[in-house]
């Protein structure tokens, strides 16, 4: 037995086992003779419950339950077992350049629950956001969904924008992906840092040309790091010591303080 859970005089179990009481119960199992079908059939060991309501939520190394594909997470009815659809599951979130005056936003969900839409919004500093349209989401869904949404209307003379959604279930609750950089002008826009200061180390380099080879040097001009910059001309930094640093791309250089 690797888990247990209470709810209403119910005992959730699971574990490793193939029986309950004599019974065929595979890995996961409701204790109580008023639930007797309760009986999902994970296809491997499952480690962790947890309840919220009247789901009840498995983590393990199973990759099916019930003959359904869910990988290691899985949302179940208490009453019977059957699988229910996660919270939104955000797989990919992207922002690129798609032609002068134009970012395209994409991302991906692996499923969704009580769903009601997504707001775009955008920054011109990192700090302070603008929803600049929605898109409806999928409501109560189990298979994978892909959305797209075009800036065509940036802000003039802005050299480098930062996007984010908000997703917004039904019931109002919401909650905010990653953000994403966009440089906008490559190199002519010179290079930037965000976050600079950069807490814990990590930050992300702007304003570079595609592909171009980054440098990062500490304080005394010894090479403590190197990165790619990507199609866009951005570049994840690895995480650093505390300190001062300089971050170099050919000729164009840049300080990074590191809190």
């Amino acid at each position: 037995m690797s888990a247990l859970a209470l709810l209403d005089g119910t005992l959730y179990a699971g574990g490793s086992f193939v029986t309950i009481g004599g019974l065929a119960r595979n890995r996961i199992a409701a204790l109580n003779t008023a639930v007797s079908t309760f009986n999902p059939n994970a296809s491997s060991t499952v480690n962790v419950l947890a309840l919220a309501g009247s789901t009840l939520y498995a983590g393990g190394f199973f990759s099916t339950i019930g003959g359904q594909t869910l990988n290691s997470l899985a949302a179940l009815s208490t009453a019977d077992g059957t699988a229910l659809p996660l919270p939104v599951v955000l797989t990919a979130f992207t922002a690129t350049l798609a032609g002068p005056g134009a970012v395209r936003l994409a991302w991906a969900t692996a499923s969704e629950v009580s769903s009601a839409r997504f707001e775009v919004q955008r920054s011109a500093d990192g700090v302070a956001y603008t929803t600049i349209g929605s898109l409806a989401a999928a409501g109560t869904s189990l298979t994978p969904h892909a959305y797209a949404y075009p800036d065509a209307g940036l802000p003039a003379g802005a050299s480098r924008l930062y996007y984010r959604l908000r997703q917004v279930d039904q019931d109002g609750t919401a909650a905010y992906s990653p953000v994403r950089p966009v440089a906008l002008t490559g190199a002519a826009a010179g290079l930037s840092l965000y976050p600079n200061p950069a807490p814990g180390g990590a930050a992300t380099l702007l304003g570079a040309s595609p592909e171009a080879p980054v440098q990062v040097f500490d304080a005394l001009g010894r090479p403590v790091a190197a990165a790619t910059a990507d199609a866009a001309g951005t570049a994840a930094l690895p995480g650093l010591a505390p300190g001062v640093y300089v971050v170099r791309v050919g000729q164009q250089a840049v300080r990074l303080t590191v809190e």
